[in-house]
């Protein structure tokens, strides 16, 4: 987040915004993003509703909505935030990769961020995770950053450096 929280301050300089993180969980990236743009109007989305109720109670100044990620456009309406971001969460979305790009491009009018492991080259991997002391496997995805451009690209061809 603290790199992420660099990179925007460089590149975005609106004082006042609305934002979306997609995949919001617990909310500690609206927290950070609250305190690096006090003014900003900041919304997450999560199916987890434990974890909404933490982000509530930790930023009281953002609005966070139990909602997965297919119903954003019909909830908020195209182009409803300037930047949409969703750190470290791409390969746990159980929609299509195109239809989460798609969805994301849709919702903003100025800048999307993604945040994953990304490989150089056209090479995407499945991993799976295992915590052999709380019991629990997941699955994590390196995904080819060209591929994801190009699939960015096809959507909507403002998409890339936007």
């Amino acid at each position: 987040t603290d790199s992420f929280l660099d990179f925007l301050t460089q590149q975005v300089d609106d004082e006042r915004a609305t934002a979306i993180d997609i995949g919001c969980g617990a909310g500690a990236n609206c927290h950070w993003l609250h305190q690096e743009f006090p003014e900003w109007d900041l919304t997450g989305i999560d199916v987890d509703e434990e974890l909404l109720k933490i982000a509530r109670e930790r930023n009281p100044d953002a609005e966070f909505n139990a909602l997965p990620i297919e119903e954003a456009i019909s909830e908020f309406g195209d182009g409803a935030f300037e930047y949409v971001m969703s750190l470290q969460f791409i390969s746990f979305v159980e929609t299509s990769r195109r239809e989460f790009l798609e969805v994301t491009c849709e919702l903003a009018t100025e800048g999307v961020a993604f945040t994953s492991l990304f490989s150089e080259g056209w090479i995407e991997q499945e991993t799976t995770a295992r915590d052999l002391d709380e019991g629990w496997e997941g699955q994590y995805i390196v995904y080819s950053l060209p591929r994801l451009e190009a699939e960015l690209a096809e959507i909507d061809p403002a998409a890339i450096g936007k």
